[in-house]
């Protein structure tokens, strides 16, 4: 419970960074308190820009994590987010995107949140994450944003990566994804990978 105290305090205020395709993005930490409001940057109003991109169908996807849609009406934003997923060796996963105010836009960026609580830093000086897709397609993110806190006998590490929507549609397309963050090695569950799908698919322009 301490430590999913921690991560929840981490989590809070998120500033949306414009970053580079394929590379991770260096910003505050999800739903970290703030004193000021955040800065998004603004969902694409444009259908053209998505015109492209194929994503998957809204419907019903076998997992059974949470998707949820909530408005910060304080900063004018909302956040639509999946529930934290568990993955190899204490690491834990959750994905959002967000777009200002209450009437949807199709965003242009999502962002992965890595978490891990160990006895020890295991993140702080080594942490490019890198995916290998269908056993062929290498996808290198970069060096992922890093922040922390120290419990009673714990340190708990966040990890924030935000890359394009285009890049997450191709992670969903693939039927395999294996990843690795650090030296922590992980395969993504299919359970995990339809929440992925369901999650991408709520990102599509509506007509």
């Amino acid at each position: 419970m301490e430590t999913r105290t921690a991560h929840s305090a981490l989590r809070v205020g998120v500033t949306l960074l414009s970053v580079a395709v394929l590379a991770c993005d260096v910003g505050t930490p999800k739903r970290e308190p703030a004193a000021t409001s955040k800065t998004l940057a603004p969902a694409s109003s444009d259908s053209t820009a998505h015109a492209d991109l194929l994503f998957p169908v809204r419907q019903k996807y076998a997992h059974n994590l949470k998707i949820t849609e909530k408005y910060v009406r304080m900063d004018d934003y909302t956040t639509v987010d999946l529930d934290q997923m568990r993955l190899e060796d204490g690491l834990k996963l959750d994905a959002y995107f967000l777009y200002s105010g209450t009437k949807f836009l199709p965003p242009d960026k999502v962002t992965f949140t890595f978490s891990e609580s160990s006895e020890t830093w295991k993140y702080l000086t080594y942490r490019p994450l890198r995916l290998l897709l269908d056993d062929s397609v290498r996808v290198d993110l970069g060096e992922v944003q890093h922040d922390g806190t120290v419990g009673n006998g714990y340190v708990l590490e966040i990890m924030r990566c935000q890359f394009p929507v285009s890049q997450l549609l191709q992670i969903v397309a693939a039927k395999k994804v294996e990843g690795q963050l650090g030296l922590t090695k992980f395969t993504l569950k299919q359970n995990q990978l339809e929440a992925l799908r369901d999650l991408a698919s709520r990102m599509a322009p509506t007509q």
